[in-house]
């Protein structure tokens, strides 16, 4: 039942949760004027606030921070938006600002990632409390892709079984590999797995949240998130075939 290359893919699986696991500091929007009109655009146009995640920012030096942070396209249009990065100290006092434009669209459903270079006052790192990433773009778009089922073009095994033995936890597991169709790259979704014996009797599911990879591939994503999780060896040697489903 041991299956190398199912355990890479579980270790790969870890590292890229961990990895991608750092703490949300700060989530704020702009909240978009509806059916306000900028001007010079065209009619229907709206500036649209869009959700943002910021997943870390360090000090870098005494006068600079390193922001990292994720906006998510959730319309059904490409985007391309601005985001203001704002710092602040404890009291609300505004310490640095600066102005990132995403010079890619983003398509719909994509979150990528971002990491920008944040210039403070001379000597101000030290005092940065709190930093604010608030992002819209430009847009007719109105409609949104939450809950939209995904379309799945193959569940697979990852090797030689579903389930195997890792040797270096000493624990049995199980799980598939999930390829996704039509998403872009680091798309944000939510998969749900199911074992199934050779009667087609369900023996486990596992819900996970994930994000795909350059080739559709579904990799689990967050703090104690995992595609393959731990299982006892009687279900992990009983299972015949997994099904899966995601959705945005």
């Amino acid at each position: 039942m041991t299956t190398l290359f199912g355990k890479f893919k579980r270790d790969v699986a870890r590292l890229r949760s961990s990895h991608n696991a750092a703490p949300v500091v700060l989530v704020s929007v702009f909240v978009a004027l509806s059916g306000a009109t900028l001007f010079g655009c065209s009619s229907g146009e709206t500036n649209r606030a869009y959700n943002v995640t910021i997943d870390n920012w360090t000090v870098t030096d005494a006068s600079n921070l390193a922001v990292a942070f994720r906006m998510t396209n959730d319309g059904s249009q490409p985007v391309t938006p601005k985001c203001d990065v704002l710092a602040k100290d404890a009291s609300g006092t505004e310490l640095g600002k600066d102005v990132f434009t995403y010079q890619t669209p983003v398509a719909p459903g994509a979150t990528p990632p971002v990491v920008i270079h944040l210039q403070v006052g001379a000597g101000l790192s030290g005092r940065v409390d709190k930093v604010l990433v608030s992002c819209s773009a430009l847009t007719s778009d109105t409609s949104h892709l939450g809950g939209s089922d995904v379309k799945i073009s193959a569940v697979t095994n990852c090797g030689d079984s579903y389930g195997a033995y890792d040797p270096d936890s000493k624990s049995w597991y199980w799980g598939a590999c999930i390829e996704t169709q039509g998403l872009a790259p680091s798309t944000h979704v939510t998969c749900t797995e199911v074992a199934l014996d050779s009667s087609g009797k369900e023996l486990t599911r596992n819900t996970f949240p994930g994000v795909t990879l350059n080739d559709g591939t579904v990799t689990s994503y967050g703090q104690n998130s995992t595609s393959f999780p731990d299982t006892t060896k009687q279900i992990a040697m009983a299972i015949d075939t997994v099904t899966a489903t995601c959705t945005l």
